[in-house]
């Protein structure tokens, strides 16, 4: 399994609009970057019937499909879609997967199928609350599967 960490912060700008009749949904922002070779995805967890109707690919579209039921019913669970970020250029991209935030268990589940970067994997990971520092922006939560003080 590959190197990863994945930060989740809370959304400032959440239920506040940005356009006429649009309001941002996403409870949580979130970056995981995963080592060997190195990747950064952007994630936005949002209740399953917004994540449902953000589908844009076909591929997310089948996804969708496949998840309705839960996605609709369990209002525990965050849902988003997996969109990878260039850091040099601040390209973006979705690439086939999906990542659900279980906020009972604290679990984070995340499906990753990037062709382009030759990257197929899936991560379940327990999330872990952080200190938060005054004037920083610091991660809400932490989900990681090496010690992100030594290198991957």
């Amino acid at each position: 399994m590959r190197p990863i960490a994945i930060r989740l912060f809370e959304n400032q700008k959440f239920g506040t609009t940005y356009g006429k009749g649009l309001r941002r949904s996403a409870v949580f922002n979130a970056t995981a970057e995963v080592n060997d070779p190195y990747a950064k995805y952007l994630l936005d967890f949002e209740a399953g019937p917004t994540w449902i109707h953000h589908a844009r690919t076909d591929r997310q579209l089948a996804i969708a499909r496949q998840f309705v039921n839960q996605a609709d019913q369990d209002e525990g669970v965050l849902w988003s879609w997996v969109k990878w970020y260039d850091k040099a250029t601040g390209d973006k991209e979705f690439v086939d997967g999906f990542a659900l935030y279980d906020m009972e268990s604290e679990e984070i589940a995340l499906h990753v199928n990037d062709t382009r970067r030759g990257l197929k994997e899936e991560w379940l990971l327990p999330a872990r609350r952080c200190q938060g520092r005054a004037g920083k922006n610091s991660p809400a939560f932490l989900a990681t599967n090496h010690d992100l003080a030594q290198p991957a």
